[in-house]
């Protein structure tokens, strides 16, 4: 921790007085390295002379940055998050004493920067200019027009996800998305009250090769919206979008997306009367005869399908993952429906934030059912819990094992790897 006023003693004060600062601050600039965070402890002069060398440089590297999950080997990765800040850098003190970031000057080797903390975002802008390696970008993006003015003069990004964005920022948004229009390959708008139709329709018009577009919680974006506008990204392999349930708009536009492999879809109740919606069959039919023979990887949130739905989902022929949430108290007739698929190797039971307790969960029983009725099921998840099957002459040999709780910062509707690669 910084060291404050608060510590020092009235003798420690005494002692500093006739001392030169300027003479201070050059005793920290020369020969220090390694020690200048420890000599920054040793009084508010000593941390007043420091504090500008100390955060002038904010380096990176793998052996940090593989400490935090979801990082792969190669990818240097600046996360600031609450879910990171047990972890003690020098980014959580930015974090946490926002002012600090005047005395940042570079911050090196950055490939992927993410942070989702409102305060922390404005006074970092500046120092991830010019970086020719940094191709990731996600951030609360509740900014005003000067730092929209700086987001925008970012440049060469793949992969940009945009939380709760400010009205600046969606009116930039079309501009800014044209000057990135040879690099971008993913986009995510997730909860923005801003965002509509015509920013959208714009914005897509300069990304024909975009193969990711994730529209979720943007309340003034319906599903129709944004598959009437995917007719400008012919190239998606991802899409994710909201139903409201106010609006079960069937007659869905015709798309012509036959690269689209992965599809999560949320619904948004207007008053939630129960724990868990219904989704409408006719929507499930238009989307499996638009994209079925396609389709590897479906998720759905904040709702269930009935059997006729489930059925007709699983005439999706290549369909290898599927996370809904699994009826545990019709165990028998699910696992019945899903025997229909010849490819399905991955069921994740979906389950909600604020629904323990009120839902059955699966037990060993319940997945041993899965996995005998379904041959082609390899995989089982619910919550911390995955289970993995294997053939045997005598039937299908199950495992338990327990996963390390995530915290990290994906989304539950982003794709699986092998999509994102390709």
């Amino acid at each position: 921790m910084p060291y404050t006023a608060s510590d020092e003693s009235p003798r420690d004060r005494a002692n500093d007085e006739g001392h030169n600062l300027a003479a201070k601050q050059g005793w920290v600039s020369f020969g220090l390295g390694k020690d200048l965070a420890s000599v920054s402890q040793v009084n508010q002069s000593f941390l007043a002379s420091a504090l500008p060398r100390l955060y002038r440089s904010l380096p990176f590297y793998h052996n940090q940055a593989k400490r935090y999950p979801r990082v792969g080997p190669f990818i240097h990765t600046l996360f600031i998050t609450y879910a990171s800040s047990k972890i003690l850098t020098p980014f959580a003190v930015v974090k946490a004493h926002p002012h600090l970031a005047a005395h940042v000057q570079t911050i090196e080797f950055i490939t992927s920067f993410t942070c989702t903390v409102v305060s922390a975002v404005p006074p970092l802008l500046p120092f991830i200019q010019s970086k020719p390696r940094l191709h990731t970008l996600r951030i609360e993006a509740r900014l005003t027009e000067e730092q929209t003015k700086l987001l925008c003069q970012l440049r060469e990004l793949q992969n940009v996800t945009l939380e709760n964005a400010s009205s600046a920022v969606i009116d930039a948004l079309p501009k800014w998305v044209e000057a990135l229009k040879p690099t971008l390959e993913h986009l995510t708008i997730h909860t923005s009250p801003y965002l509509n139709r015509t920013v959208l329709q714009r914005t897509l018009e300069h990304l024909p090769k975009l193969r990711g577009l994730h529209i979720i919680g943007c309340l003034r974006v319906t599903h129709v919206d944004v598959l009437s506008v995917t007719e400008h990204t012919p190239l998606l392999q991802s899409l994710a979008f909201t139903v409201m349930e106010t609006d079960f708009t069937s007659n869905l536009p015709r798309t012509s997306l036959t690269a689209l492999k992965h599809l999560a879809v949320e619904l948004m109740p207007s008053l939630r009367l129960s724990d868990q919606q219904t989704f409408p069959t006719t929507l499930i039919d238009e989307i499996v005869e638009m994209h079925g023979t396609h389709l590897r990887c479906v998720r759905f949130m904040g709702f269930t399908l009935n059997l006729d739905g489930l059925e007709n989902l699983m005439e999706c022929e290549g369909l290898e993952k599927l996370a809904i949430s699994v009826p545990a108290d019709d165990i028998y007739a699910f696992s019945s429906v899903l025997s229909g698929n010849a490819t399905l190797h991955t069921l994740i039971d979906v389950v909600e934030h604020g629904t323990h307790g009120k839902r059955k969960s699966l037990t060993t029983d319940s997945v041993g059912v899965l996995l005998e009725e379904v041959p082609c099921l390899t995989r089982v998840v619910s919550e911390n819990r995955l289970w993995t099957s294997r053939q045997t002459p005598h039937g299908p040999e199950s495992r338990l094992e327990r996963m390390k709780s995530s915290r990290g910062t994906r989304f539950w509707f982003t794709p699986p790897a092998e999509v994102r690669c390709i």
